[in-house]
């Protein structure tokens, strides 16, 4: 520690002797930057903030009184103002060089202004009093040089445990009483000044919302930076981690106060172990994923009994069978959101084929899905597999294929959807729907296609092809009707008599149908 007011006046051999005021708020603890010794009038111009000014009075007139004057037009009470409002600590007033004692006004001033006045007896010289600050401070600098030392030592040999990066950055937080944190694109990670991880409520509190906001604005920047920003209960710093344009992270530290040029030193270091290690952990997550997507691939290619060690010593073993099939579909850019929200799922993931393909425990499809609809309800959908023994991983992969392009966006699809429902399923793809508007364009180019064959068609198609319940829903005659689907059948160059080619035009109104809806 820095040496204070009161480790002055507490050293004995100096034999300095408190005579008045009270030190504001905070000052006692200050450190005292020098103890200056001079006699002018105004010598604030030569102080800087923490000084302690040692004077005999010459320059205070011999007969002041309360309110007695220093120099022509000035009194003792701006002389007291003006060493207070330059951040002077104390006053100390050498007895029995110019005078005995403190004139009676300057005690005045400073005890009804607030700057301590303490007296300086004449065997104790100022100049013992400006040494015993210099050795204190020197001797406190030492010490601070040698936390430092200590310090980064725990920080870097902590970095070489188990989990190398939470280790380093605790002992970090605990050796400066500082929180610490890494931010990334898609997590978080902090720990408190006892070195223990925060927990993801004390994470989303406003504070570090606000601290995750500038973090996340400077990985969105690329630039490799170090800012800092001061608030009413804290100052935060954040150094950007990784290359430019390439950045891995933003190492965010919190503390009351900024760090000093010492723990700014053992900072830097904290931020390189930290870079390294987040530079390590992407170069080992990029081997994993292509070792994932391969036992994938193995997988719902119908060898999935063959890597399931593999699986396991990934870390993320496959679920036990019966298994379902997710296929995620979405931008590219979403890839890695997508895949760090499913890391609390209990499933193996891997990106396959542009998507992201997710085995699943049959009661797993549920959570799941809620990724689905929290990462970016516009853009990604999903769709799920009926459950599947290991050998039928390949059928359920196609299910799950089928399933997500029948899915809207925010949502997951499940295949055993469409069983209800397989005229849906034909008329999924755009291909399809081509195809049913180039049959129906000869009914659609006719001058009463639109307005009366099609309905006719859709009603008596509808009626299961009897004439009297069509008639009676169109408002029309049954003659009248079944002249509509004869012409229609005609212009369609189709035989309605038969059961093939009423199935082809019954799927290709659905198909219209379902193009005009989605």
């Amino acid at each position: 520690m820095f040496p204070t007011l009161n480790a002055l006046l507490a050293h004995r051999p100096l034999a300095l002797r408190p005579l008045a005021g009270q030190a504001q708020d905070g000052a006692d603890a200050t450190p005292v930057t020098w103890a200056h010794s001079t006699d002018l009038a105004d010598p604030t111009p030569f102080l800087e903030p923490g000084s302690i000014v040692l004077t005999t009075g010459a320059q205070l007139p011999v007969d002041a009184v309360d309110g007695g004057a220093t120099a022509p037009g000035d009194t003792v009470d701006a002389y007291v103002e003006r060493l207070r409002d330059a951040g002077v600590l104390a006053l100390g007033y050498g007895s029995d060089v110019v005078r005995g004692c403190p004139p009676p006004a300057l005690v005045t001033a400073c005890d009804r202004i607030g700057l301590p006045l303490f007296e300086v007896p004449y065997a104790t010289p100022f100049v013992a009093v400006a040494a015993w600050v210099a050795q204190e401070r020197a001797q406190a600098g030492r010490a601070r040089a040698d936390w430092g030392v200590r310090t980064m030592r725990a920080v870097t040999s902590a970095a070489h445990r188990l989990d190398g990066l939470a280790a380093a950055l605790a002992t970090y937080a605990e050796r400066t009483v500082t929180e610490v944190a890494v931010v990334q694109e898609h997590r978080v990670r902090g720990w408190d000044a006892a070195g223990r991880a925060l927990s993801p409520a004390a994470l989303a509190t406003p504070g570090w919302a606000l601290v995750r906001r500038e973090a996340d604005r400077l990985l969105r920047d690329g630039r490799r930076a170090a800012t800092s920003q001061s608030r009413p209960d804290a100052h935060v710093t954040f150094q950007t981690l990784g290359r430019a344009g390439d950045l891995r992270g933003v190492l965010v530290r919190v503390g009351t106060d900024g760090p000093d040029g010492v723990e700014a030193g053992v900072l830097g270091a904290a931020s390189a172990l930290a870079g390294l290690a987040l530079e390590q952990d992407h170069r080992a997550a990029l081997a994993r994923d292509e070792v994932a997507s391969a036992v994938l691939a193995l997988a719902i290619g119908g060898h999935a009994d063959a890597v399931r060690a593999a699986a396991r010593r990934l870390g993320t073993p496959l679920p036990t069978a019966p298994a379902v099939v997710v296929r995620i579909v979405g931008p590219a850019d979403r890839t890695a959101e997508i895949r760090s929200a499913l890391r609390p799922v209990p499933c193996f993931h891997a990106a396959h084929g542009g998507e992201v393909v997710v085995l699943v425990p049959a009661g797993g499809v549920a959570a799941v899905a809620d990724v689905v609809g929290v990462v970016d309800a516009a853009a990604v959908s999903a769709g799920a597999s009926d459950p599947a023994a290991w050998a039928d991983l390949p059928r359920a992969h196609r299910e799950a294929g089928i399933a997500a392009a029948d899915a809207a966006p925010g949502e997951l699809r499940m295949f055993s959807d469409l069983a209800g429902r397989p005229l849906d399923w034909v008329a999924m793809s755009e291909g399809s729907r081509d195809v049913a508007r180039s049959l129906l364009s000869p009914l659609r180019a006719a001058p009463d296609g639109p307005a009366d064959l099609e309905p006719a068609l859709r009603a008596w198609l509808a009626a299961g092809c009897q004439w009297d319940p069509a008639a009676r829903e169109l408002g029309v005659h049954r003659h009248t009707l079944r002249r509509l689907v004869e012409r229609s059948g005609r212009l369609l160059g189709r035989d309605l008599a038969t059961m093939d080619a009423r199935a082809e035009v019954w799927w290709a109104l659905r198909a219209v149908d379902r193009a005009r809806t989605s």
